[in-house]
């Protein structure tokens, strides 16, 4: 079994992944089957930014269970985890980038222009 398929067809994969989806919405089981080379790849592709970000976190998350399991104590919760990366999520979506300026130059103080 490869990596990427690992992900999704462990037992901690479809514990977490059925938890989340009391959440989120997540791609079905039958997407997320192994169709090919690149069929993670094919996946995102087709998938708006939402899921994709989603799908993306939650593979992450099982990564940390699976480090967790064989070089860890291997009790990492799936409802902490649940918990977790919701709330990361929604973190990670709220941050707004600074504009870039190519030259490293930025406002160094905060001015309200009323």
């Amino acid at each position: 079994m490869n990596t990427c398929t690992m992900l999704v067809r462990c037992t901690l994969a479809r514990a977490l992944r059925e938890e989340m989806r009391k959440v989120w919405t997540l791609p079905s089981d039958e997407a997320l089957q192994a169709s090919g080379i690149e069929w993670l790849l094919s996946l995102l592709n087709g998938m708006n930014g939402d899921m994709r970000s989603r799908t993306l976190f939650l593979l992450w998350r099982v990564w940390h269970h699976r480090n967790n399991c064989i070089h860890g104590d291997g009790k990492a919760s799936i409802a902490a985890s649940t918990t977790f990366i919701a709330n990361y999520l929604t973190s990670f979506s709220t941050i707004t980038l600074a504009k870039f300026d190519p030259k490293g130059k930025a406002v160094a103080s905060l001015e309200l222009h009323v």
